[in-house]
């Protein structure tokens, strides 16, 4: 999924989209912000303990999770014109930011396993 998303995101910013794709931070020494190229930037959200959580417990994260992504949107010099998730965690996720902003939102759901 990681590469899927890394290269569609690739192609949506060569092509003059600006994008940006959050995670959430694993380690406490993660930049919050990586320009990954001119388009693209990576987000570390630091919400939740910054070591990996068990598959199980992540849900337990997703409204917090949510709330500083959508802070951090928030402070954007220009408002995202859509949301798009690609887990079912982050479509959850995206369900408070597309209310928030009152945007689209897409999800793919790249399996149907837990």
């Amino acid at each position: 999924m990681n590469v899927y998303v890394r290269e569609l995101t690739a192609g949506l910013a060569r092509a003059g989209s600006t994008c940006d794709v959050f995670t959430r931070a694993q380690s406490p020494d993660l930049p919050s912000v990586v320009e990954v190229e001119p388009g693209f930037r990576l987000h570390h959200v630091h919400r939740g303990p910054t070591t990996p959580v068990p598959k199980a417990q992540l849900h337990e994260l997703v409204d917090a999770y949510a709330e500083r992504v959508a802070e951090i949107v928030g402070e954007f010099d220009e408002a995202p014109t859509a949301v798009h998730a690609n887990y079912w965690l982050s479509g959850v996720a995206g369900q408070s930011i597309k209310r928030k902003f009152s945007l689209p939102l897409v999800s793919t759901f790249h399996t149907l396993d837990g």
